[in-house]
């Protein structure tokens, strides 16, 4: 049972509603320190500025191209896109236009499943009632 009180299950809907999301559970502080040096202990110390600017819309100084992080969420929202297929679907597609202008041959294809495919793509054509 979830009791709106209980931590445990506070954590379990954290982790519900944020599937990106990796928690660090360790039996004390210096554990937690140890964990964390282990983590990074492959990689260089960040430059300051820099990560600053992450998150920020139209940063200047990096190359990389620009996340739209609301298409994603709603891409990752779409019945049929899971976990495993919307990395796929979303470099295939390009932009949710993209995607509704998918065949649904190509979006089975994409997806690697039919029933997923035929979901998505019934649910992107369906005509409205209003």
């Amino acid at each position: 049972d979830i009791q709106a009180g209980h931590i445990m299950s506070r954590l379990v809907l954290l982790c519900l509603h944020h599937p990106r999301l990796r928690l660090v559970w360790s039996r004390s502080l210096h554990a937690t320190a140890d964990i964390f040096r282990q983590i990074k202990a492959n990689y260089d110390e960040p430059d300051p500025v820099t990560a600053g600017q992450v998150g920020l819309e139209g940063h200047a100084g990096t190359s990389e191209p620009t996340i739209n992080t609301t298409a994603l969420e709603m891409l990752r929202r779409l019945p049929g896109i899971n976990e495993n297929n919307f990395r796929d679907v979303s470099r295939e597609a390009g932009s949710l236009s993209g995607l509704a202008s998918m065949s649904m041959e190509k979006m089975i294809q994409v997806m690697g499943s039919s029933t997923a495919g035929k979901r998505l793509y019934e649910f992107l054509h369906q005509k409205s009632t209003m």
